[in-house]
């Protein structure tokens, strides 16, 4: 019997008061901490809401472009 098991990430929910990462107006990398106010809510929203400064790093050119239609 062969099992195959998939690890499915779930995406990052950040409770009150948790350090999160999302990108300034101009798309540098910052902490924010979680308030659950309107700003949150709409970079929960968009997807730009990271566990870690790396995850957004990383992620940057990706949102990016799926964002603006532009390069990074």
């Amino acid at each position: 019997y062969i099992c195959q098991q998939k690890v499915i990430k779930l995406p990052f929910e950040p409770k009150t008061g948790d350090k999160y990462w999302t990108y300034s107006e101009t798309w540098e990398v910052e902490d924010w901490v979680w308030t659950y106010d309107f700003l949150d809510l709409v970079y929960k929203r968009v997807g730009i809401v990271f566990r870690t400064k790396e995850e957004a790093i990383n992620a940057r050119p990706q949102k990016y472009k799926e964002l603006t239609g532009k390069e990074w």
